[in-house]
């Protein structure tokens, strides 16, 4: 008889936090007309892995994200 398998699948579980818990006071956005440089740039200046990307009209259209973070 073959060994009996057992999957065991793991959650992150915060208990009772909410989104705004980790939000920042001044979050980076970058506009929709930047360059990839540019973007890459603020970025990596800022630390950050990843950053919404914003509309003339401070719409969020997307989310840009560094390679590898």
């Amino acid at each position: 008889m073959p060994p009996q398998t057992r999957t065991v699948t793991r959650r992150l579980m915060l208990a009772d936090a909410t989104a705004s818990e980790f939000m920042e006071p001044n979050p980076v956005s970058i506009r929709d007309t930047a360059t990839v440089a540019e973007a890459l740039a603020v970025l990596t200046d800022r630390g950050h892995g990843a950053a919404p990307v914003v509309d003339e009209a401070g719409k969020p259209v997307g989310v840009l994200r560094r390679p590898g973070d």
